[in-house]
């Protein structure tokens, strides 16, 4: 915007002959960062209450998908047995938005436990969510998890109040900014733009904060507590001045 104005000004002015055209990027499409701060305040605990109101095995298996891998709710709907590899800590993702036959995403230590406990005989073949309802229509998707959330109490940044399916893969980034690179977490966001990642994917302020504060505990007691400058002086004390 500003080079457009500069350019005008200088032809205006009569030192270039010609204002020439300037092929602009194309905005980054988003969101505002009332939601990335919103998906931020999806912890542990949130989440379970997001499991305890699921209907079925197929919404935990989907949501946990998003939360622990950061997948799409349109990639997690299609995974199938055979697209996981458990040894090689990986996740191919046959159904993705770069539509590249050999996309995939890394598998987390947390998706690899859930997935050892949901089959505990092992990761069948085939689509692992088989509910029918849950790939025809993406709104109808949107709707029951609306549902869910509402349920499980957790307010979000939408328009309806409530946190989206889109903000469990916003928090699996906010998480793993306090844990990895920005370099890395581009690769676990599977962005081509670092920039995507860090503007509208992760609450750096927020992984900050959990960086310094993960498993810490402040305990301050009467003996910890510092002093104040009037708790300094003893007022009994004759050598004090007035």
């Amino acid at each position: 915007m500003y080079m457009k104005s500069i350019l005008r000004w200088a032809h205006k002015r009569g030192f270039i002959s010609k204002v020439p055209v300037i092929d602009m990027p194309a905005v980054l499409k988003g969101t505002n960062r009332a939601k990335v701060r919103a998906a931020a305040r999806i912890n542990a605990e949130v989440f379970d209450r997001l499991l305890a109101a699921c209907p079925d095995d197929h919404w935990r298996l989907l949501i946990a998908f998003c939360w622990h891998c950061g997948m799409r709710a349109s990639e997690s709907r299609w995974v199938r047995g055979e697209d996981i590899d458990l040894a090689g800590h990986r996740i191919h993702i046959p159904v993705n938005k770069a539509k590249d036959a050999d996309h995939h995403c890394i598998l987390s230590p947390e998706m690899d436990a859930a997935l050892r406990v949901h089959f505990p005989s092992g990761i069948p073949e085939g689509l692992l969510i088989g509910r029918y309802d849950m790939s025809v229509d993406p709104s109808r998707l949107a709707d029951t998890f609306r549902g869910i959330a509402k349920k499980a109490g957790v307010k979000g940044a939408s328009r309806y109040g409530l946190i989206t399916l889109h903000d469990l893969r916003r928090s699996f980034g906010t998480r793993m900014a306090a844990k990895v690179p920005a370099q890395t977490l581009q690769r676990l966001m599977r962005h081509a733009e670092l920039a995507t990642t860090m503007a509208f994917y992760a609450d750096v302020e927020q992984a900050a904060v959990d960086a310094l504060w993960s498993n810490v505990t402040v305990d301050v007691t009467p003996a910890q507590r510092p002093k104040t400058q009037c708790e300094s002086v003893d007022v009994n004390d004759s050598t004090s001045t007035g």
